[in-house]
């Protein structure tokens, strides 16, 4: 009798940003809602994809790419062959509904800087855009009070010079 033993490799997976989404496998059941590790023989190939939660009205997650041995694989699946231990992360981007509501008796207006993770917004009186979460936001600079909202909900008040951040209460 010959005993044959193959040689098992590590595949890590992470998420990464401040989106949520999962990461699956074509083979051996992989199912990433975070980090996870998966032993798999050596020479296999796998190819991950990743899908982006959808947490509802107001929250849209974004896949903005891998990082690690997929980096090349850009927002696409990403196929490996594991020869060694193996890292790779899904990054993912969450962005929120943001509606800026001016209030008082002066002028100004509410805008926001652009940026990968950011679109530009430069309201009047009232405005709808999407932004990342933890985007900055000014106020103008004659300084009109904003009550800014994400996701329906007031999360920060600003005034002139003040920076404030986009958050959602979940």
């Amino acid at each position: 009798m010959t005993a044959s033993f193959a040689r098992l490799v590590a595949l890590t997976v992470s998420l990464a940003g401040s989106g949520g989404g999962r990461v699956l496998a074509d083979i051996g059941g992989l199912d990433c809602p975070g980090s996870c590790l998966a032993e798999l023989t050596a020479g296999s190939t796998i190819t991950l994809a990743a899908s982006p939660e959808a947490p509802g009205a107001g929250i849209r997650n974004v896949f903005d790419g891998w990082t690690g041995a997929c980096a090349s694989a850009g927002t696409g699946p990403c196929t490996l062959v594991l020869a060694d231990a193996t890292t790779v992360s899904a990054v993912f981007t969450r962005w929120l509904t943001l509606t800026v509501v001016r209030t008082g008796d002066g002028s100004g207006r509410v805008i926001s800087t652009e940026g990968p993770t950011t679109l530009p917004i430069d309201c009047g009186t009232t405005c709808a855009a999407e932004a990342s979460a933890g985007a900055p936001l000014l106020v103008g600079a004659d300084g009109r009070a904003a009550r800014v909202h994400a996701n329906g909900v007031a999360a920060d008040r600003v005034r002139r010079a003040d920076v404030g951040r986009v958050a959602a209460d979940e």
